[in-house]
């Protein structure tokens, strides 16, 4: 019943979204696209803004975050097209910005949400690479439970040092995910570099990487 409640409440966001904002803009073939034509010359696969793929736009800026899902007109990027500081020569047209005000509104996602391909109730555990990833100052983490389970998730360094452990807890089965903000246990950010989340519960271990940047 908990589950199919939980389903109901999915179709029904997603139909929400397709009625109010359209269909569902995908981030590769719509998004991105624009990027290449219009910004990259300036903002490409490195600098203080980097617009290259869909991981950079999300890593932000020295500003700052550029996209905040679900709130364009409080997103740098958007500001900054619409006001047309950006990108220099005015070429990005207004069907182009509302193309990316919509994605934007409809949760930055990377990929378009099929409902055939979610999971609801997973039959295998699943840890999945945090997003976003570089990221600075927070990222999030995400896993599927088969079943109700005991769960640990711990943050090592590359020399295999424990710095922080996020979840030890027994989580309910389905898609959970827990945040990071770059802090080990004493509450002290960690300097920049690549570190290592790792899962486990029951007989299930795994480990991922990931990059926090300054």
């Amino acid at each position: 019943m908990y589950i199919g409640i939980q389903m109901f409440k999915i179709i029904n966001f997603i139909l929400f979204l397709s009625t109010v904002f359209g269909q569902q803009i995908d981030y590769q073939t719509q998004i991105q696209p624009i990027f290449n034509e219009s910004c990259t010359n300036c903002h490409g696969y490195s600098g203080g803004l980097a617009l290259g793929n869909y991981d950079q736009l999300m890593s932000g800026g020295n500003s700052g975050d550029l996209v905040i899902p679900g709130d364009y007109q409080n997103s740098i990027l958007w500001q900054r097209i619409d006001s047309g500081e950006m990108p220099p020569a005015g070429d990005i047209s207004n069907n182009q910005l509302e193309l990316i005000e919509n994605w934007i509104m409809q949760g930055a996602l990377e990929e378009v949400l099929k409902i055939d391909e979610m999971e609801i109730s997973p039959d295998h555990f699943t840890l999945y690479q945090n997003y976003p990833n570089p990221f600075n100052p927070s990222t999030i983490i995400s896993y599927n439970l088969p079943k109700d389970s005991h769960v640990n998730i711990s943050i090592f360094d590359v020399l295999g040092r424990k710095v922080k452990t996020l979840t030890n807890h027994y989580m309910k089965a389905g898609k959970n995910k827990v945040q990071w903000n770059g802090e080990n246990d004493h509450g002290k950010l960690l300097a920049a570099g690549v570190y290592i989340y790792k899962i486990q519960s029951g007989g299930y271990n795994q480990s991922k990487k990931m990059i926090l940047v300054k």
